[in-house]
């Protein structure tokens, strides 16, 4: 490719006509050939324009409020779409039937723009760009999202492909394309869907870039602030609350994220966003989950249990990704806390990783550390009975299935990380199906 990165505003990238392979194309449209079928693509000029509609101009009172009012309106995949779903992405004996389908829709949303079958298109295209995208094929991930563009009419879906575009550019480190794509964009819609793409794709941006005050001004500093739709809500908490412990404000932090803590599985997907955007919250995450605790233990009353939460790094929600982990660095640890002398450890249950094509038995693997976690824990307590705290280990899996690094961080003590880390370098995985894998493993004692 001649372009800077995979996403890259200066070139197109589509999907071979004929065989499906991620081809480079000129903007002005034209014959191309595939380099991989060597068939001839007749490829229309790619459109400039914007997706902002013509409308009547209100106040941004009265835009908030239309967007408060489909707060609640849920993203939902059409059951003739259910099948292609499994744990955030297409699995790989269903990606040929998937791309089929996924190619046949397009084809009708081309002839006859039918809105159901839009809508079918958008979905899948977001199934098939984070299958890609945990796949860690950039090109594919690039080209479902440009190939679809050009079938879509209706500005929301639109939006919500330039926001992927966008976010997929900030991955690849090319931040000049992702503020590219968004400027393609409605930044006033009063479209809940597509102004909260808007925002999460521009609350990227300022994160990578380290403009936590940026943040705060695209999704506000407090959970109500800014009408934000149900599936990036969670997201976008995330994002505030990591902006505003940047900026010194961790109280805040710790307040926005208790209030996701507290929603109908919360904890399981604060976990698992906190473990997709490792160094995120390095501090406010702990004391929150702390606090959740304990409001959950005296509201219930029941006994105090040490709990462990183990997830697995992957593509979840919209287009996620974990480019930040490297970017945001890892505050130093601090140990948290508490009065009570914690009985023996539960063990939630994790997600199937993405980067298996065994998910189970690596599910199994991940299980079975519990007692050599429970061993560390037991180390940790002796020094300390009042020990609480998380950490996350990161492990880098090779073709093998041998994890060949580990390296843990967190507010639980050095000894215990260290201890975390040995633990999980003695562990064997099944061979990922595409040669490498990392696997991000948040393991929390907290009281319940």
């Amino acid at each position: 490719m001649s372009h800077k990165t995979a996403f890259s505003t200066q070139a197109r990238v589509l999907l071979c006509q004929h065989c499906g392979a991620p081809i480079e194309v000129a903007n002005a449209g034209g014959l191309s050939p595939c380099s991989f079928c060597e068939a001839q693509n007749r490829i229309v000029g790619r459109s400039e324009a914007g997706v902002a509609p013509a409308r009547e101009e209100i106040s941004e009172q009265e835009r908030f409020s239309r967007l408060r009012a489909q707060c609640d309106r849920p993203w939902r995949i059409p059951e003739s779409l259910k099948p292609f779903y499994e744990n955030g992405a297409v699995p790989d004996w269903k990606m040929d039937e998937a791309l089929a389908v996924w190619k046949q829709t397009r084809a009708t949303v081309e002839s006859t723009n039918d809105h159901e079958a839009a809508e079918r298109l958008l979905v899948l295209t977001v199934i098939l760009a984070q299958t890609y995208g945990a796949k860690r094929d950039p090109l594919r991930h690039r080209a479902i999202f440009e190939s679809s563009l050009d079938a879509f009419t209706l500005p929301r879906h639109r939006q919500v492909i330039l926001c992927g575009l966008s976010r997929g550019a900030i991955a690849a480190k090319d931040r000049e394309s992702a503020e590219e794509w968004l400027r393609l964009c409605d930044a006033h819609s009063d479209d809940i869907e597509s102004d909260s793409e808007y925002r999460q794709a521009w609350a990227t941006i300022h994160t990578h870039a380290r403009a936590y005050d940026r943040v705060l001004e695209v999704l506000g500093a407090h959970n109500d602030t800014v009408p934000i739709q149900q599936a990036l809500w969670d997201v976008c908490v995330l994002f505030r609350a990591n902006a505003l412990e940047r900026l010194g404000r961790t109280s805040e932090a710790v307040a926005a994220l208790q209030q996701a803590l507290a929603r109908p599985n919360g904890r399981g997907t604060m976990s698992m966003l906190v473990g997709v955007w490792d160094g995120f919250c390095p501090e406010s995450y702990p004391r929150a989950q702390q606090a959740a605790s304990h409001a959950a233990a005296s509201t219930s009353k029941t006994p105090l249990l040490i709990g462990l939460t183990v997830g697995v790094l992957g593509i979840a929600g919209l287009f996620v990704f974990a480019v930040m982990k490297t970017e945001e660095g890892r505050l130093a640890s601090r140990p948290l806390a508490t009065t009570a002398t914690p009985p023996p450890i539960t063990l939630v249950p994790i997600e199937p990783a993405l980067a298996y094509a065994d998910a189970p038995s690596t599910k199994r693997v991940v299980t079975a550390m519990r007692s050599g976690f429970k061993r560390c824990l037991d180390k940790g307590l002796a020094a300390n009975p009042k020990l609480r705290g998380s950490s996350m280990v990161l492990a880098e899996i090779d073709g093998t299935g041998k994890v060949s690094a580990a390296t843990a961080s967190g507010s639980l003590p050095a000894e215990l990380n260290a201890c975390l880390q040995k633990e999980v370098l003695a562990s064997a995985f099944p061979p990922p199906r595409e040669g490498h894998a990392t696997l991000s493993i948040p393991v929390t004692f907290d009281a319940r």
